[in-house]
């Protein structure tokens, strides 16, 4: 009988303490892990939507290609004009700066609005050249 021994009501409440913790802890894990999830749902949603974004943009660009490539192939009577006019369009890609490329921007919308004359080819060209502006300006 030496060896028997009354319950402690600490131990019990300790126990009971540390049994209440590891709940807290085993939540805390939990929902740790569910915002885990939860990011890595929403960086992968993200990661997709910016691919989905890229490919579309490289099928624009891939239209805008095609759409300068028809105005030499079709307006012989314009095609050295709209060569030189494609020419200036891409001189805003080799600007040194923002200004620079604003600057030239604006000279080749001029030169559009001056050198061609149907309406098809000039919202074709003035569509490519804001194309290569929007894509040169971010540069800087």
């Amino acid at each position: 009988m030496d060896n028997f021994k009354l319950p402690n009501p600490s131990n019990d409440f300790l126990t009971s303490v540390r049994s209440f913790s590891s709940k807290n802890d085993i939540t805390k894990i939990t929902d740790n892990m569910q915002r885990a999830k939860e990011e890595e749902y929403r960086k992968d949603q993200q990661y997709k939507d910016n691919v989905l974004n890229t490919l579309y943009s490289i099928e624009k660009n891939t239209a805008d290609i095609k759409n300068l490539v028809g105005l030499l192939h079709y307006n012989q009577k314009e095609q050295t004009e709209i060569l030189e006019v494609i020419s200036e369009m891409f001189k805003i890609a080799t600007s040194k700066n923002a200004e620079e490329a604003e600057s030239m921007y604006k000279k080749t919308m001029k030169k559009i609005t001056n050198t061609v004359q149907d309406a098809e080819s000039i919202t074709k060209l003035v569509n490519a050249a804001r194309v290569l502006y929007e894509t040169t300006i971010p540069l800087f």
